[in-house]
Parts: C-alpha cells; sequence; structure tokens
C-alpha cells in the first residue's frame, strides 16, 4: 500500500506498507522496484526517487538481499540490476 507520497525539486519521496518487500524471489524483487522506480521517474527520466517502508529508508529488499542506494535513479538501476 501507498502511505504517502511526496514530490519536490529533489525528486520523489515514496512510503510504502510493508507489503512491499514479502513474498517473491530475486526477480520479481527486481521487477518490482523496476516498476516502482520507473514510474516515479516517468516525468523526469534522470529523477531521484527515495523509497521508505514503514517511514523507513529502505536498504535491503527481500529475503534475497537486494542492496538499495538512496536516492535511486533510472542509471543506478541499469547499472546494478538486469531485468
Amino acid at each position: 500500500k501507498l502511505l504517502s507520497l511526496k514530490i519536490d525539486e529533489e525528486g520523489v519521496r515514496i512510503n510504502l506498507s510493508s507489503e512491499f518487500t514479502t513474498e517473491g524471489g530475486s526477480a520479481s524483487m527486481t521487477g518490482r522496484l523496476a516498476q516502482l522506480l520507473y514510474t516515479a521517474s516517468s516525468l523526469d527520466e534522470k529523477g531521484q526517487v527515495w523509497l521508505s517502508v514503514e517511514g523507513e529508508p529502505l536498504k535491503v529488499l527481500g529475503g534475497e538481499g537486494l542492496i538499495v542506494e538512496q536516492p535511486m535513479t533510472r542509471q543506478w538501476f541499469e547499472e546494478n540490476f538486469e531485468l
């Protein structure tokens, strides 16, 4: 669930419920992260996106331990993940 969304001059800040980090393997988690990032940066492809879960910055996603750097950008994602 989307708990909050803020857009300012620095970029997009998203706060999601803990369900975002549960269920699914590494491919599912990578796809989930990509979908969120690319949707949030659709108005500015070079935009920065910060992701929090239950108000805490997301550092590791899922049991597979996908490292999440903040802020995220499309360039960062393309350099670190394969779709």
